[in-house]
């Protein structure tokens, strides 16, 4: 059956087997609605853009691209902050966390503690499975000289350490005081690690650029 639609106001009439499928509108008005419909769906996806923070304010400086010419580096693990100084000026604090059980100084590997003392940078990894990592040198001479007294370690185990940390190396990793403390990223959502420092990628981004092996490292309780 074929049905005649009068479209009105000069229009003329339309022939159709399916009237309710069709409209009486030229092709100038359907180009109009086609642009109007283009013009919005434009707005709400820079809308969306804005919205995510894909689109930068051009003003604002990304973390990673700051320099830092003198770095050290200052935990407040009771505050779970990191300050990145340069000489002796604050230039970025970061969120932190630390080891599943944070409080307290690091004894004995696995204990879930993160250090607390003066240490360095002493090895850096862009293949960490925690995005970017800088090692920390634990255990220092002063956490190897205790765990010698208390026969955690031996002599020959303490002599290696103290070499190591005298000529700006990497300490030994593998005796009952543990080691591998890292500074890494993959976030702050809580304390999480077996004793690393974690901060977030962008974070770590910046403490990669700016802070080569032997930066300075205080660890506060």
């Amino acid at each position: 059956m074929v049905y005649t639609i009068d479209c009105g106001y000069g229009k003329g009439t339309l022939e159709t087997k399916t009237p309710f499928l069709y409209t009486c509108i030229n092709e100038t008005e359907v180009f109009d609605i086609i642009k109007s419909k283009a013009v919005l769906l434009m707005i709400i996806f820079i809308m969306t853009l804005t919205a995510c923070g894909a689109l930068r304010d051009p003003q604002t400086t990304p973390k990673k691209e700051m320099t830092v010419s003198d770095p050290n580096i200052v935990v407040n693990k009771a505050d779970r902050t990191l300050h990145l100084y340069d000489g002796e000026e604050i230039a970025v604090t970061m969120k932190i966390a630390l080891g599943f059980t944070p409080e307290g100084h690091k004894q004995r590997e696995g204990d879930g503690k993160t250090p607390e003392g003066d240490y360095a940078i002493c090895t850096r990894n862009n293949r960490s499975r925690f995005y970017l990592s800088l090692g920390i040198s634990y255990p220092n001479i002063k956490d190897a000289q205790k765990a010698l007294e208390d026969n955690i370690i031996t002599q020959q185990q303490f002599e290696q350490i103290e070499n190591a940390i005298t000529s700006n190396k990497t300490p030994l990793w593998n005796t009952p005081l543990g080691g591998e403390i890292m500074i890494h990223g993959h976030g702050t959502r809580s304390d999480w690690t077996a004793g690393c420092i974690a901060v977030d990628d962008d974070d770590m981004d910046t403490l990669w650029a700016n802070c080569p092996i032997g930066t300075p490292v205080t660890i506060n309780p």
